[in-house]
C-alpha cells in the first residue's frame, strides 16, 4: 500500500475549487479516483479548501458506500444485495466468489441504480451489470483458463 499523501499532493488533486460546499463530492471523488480511498488526513485537507467542517466531510465521505474510508484492495468487489439484485442472483455471485481468491475482496453495497439489469456489483470504480462469478472475474482479469 502506498504512504499517506502530503498535505501539498491533496491539495493538487483536488486542484482549484471555490469554498462551495456543493463541491465536496466532486473533491471525494478525485481523492478516491487517485488514491482509491479518502482518509481522515485527507478529509481535513478537504475540510481546511472548503471551509466546512470536518465532521461534515466524514459524514458526507462515511454515507456513501462507494467512496471507502478505507484502503481497499485492487480487487475490491462490492456486491449489490439489495432486493431486487438478491433476487436476480446476487447471493449467487456472492456464495461463488467467497470459494476464490477474491473471497477477502467482495463486500455488500447498497442499491447501486441498475434494478432493471440486476445483479450490480461496483468494481474498478464502475457499476457493472446483469454479473455472474465468471463476469467478474473477467473484469478483473482473473478468468480461469479454458
Amino acid at each position: 500500500m502506498m504512504a499517506e499523501p502530503t498535505t501539498a499532493e491533496i491539495r493538487l488533486v483536488i486542484g482549484e475549487v471555490e469554498q462551495d460546499p456543493s463541491q465536496l463530492l466532486p473533491v471525494l471523488w478525485r481523492l478516491v479516483d487517485r488514491y482509491g480511498w479518502v482518509s481522515p488526513a485527507m478529509m481535513n485537507v478537504v475540510s481546511e479548501v472548503l471551509q466546512r467542517p470536518f465532521a461534515e466531510i466524514y459524514g458526507v465521505a462515511s454515507f456513501y458506500q462507494l467512496i471507502p474510508t478505507a484502503p481497499v484492495g485492487p480487487d475490491s468487489v462490492g456486491i449489490c444485495m439489495d432486493v431486487t439484485c438478491k433476487m436476480a442472483g446476487s447471493q449467487a455471485v456472492w456464495d461463488a466468489l467467497g470459494q476464490t481468491e477474491l473471497k477477502n475482496s467482495i463486500h455488500p453495497v447498497a442499491c447501486l441504480g441498475h434494478c432493471e439489469n440486476a445483479p450490480a456489483a461496483f468494481i474498478e470504480n464502475r457499476v457493472v451489470t446483469h454479473i455472474t462469478q465468471g463476469s467478474v472475474l473477467r473484469v478483473l482479469g482473473k478468468e480461469p483458463p479454458r
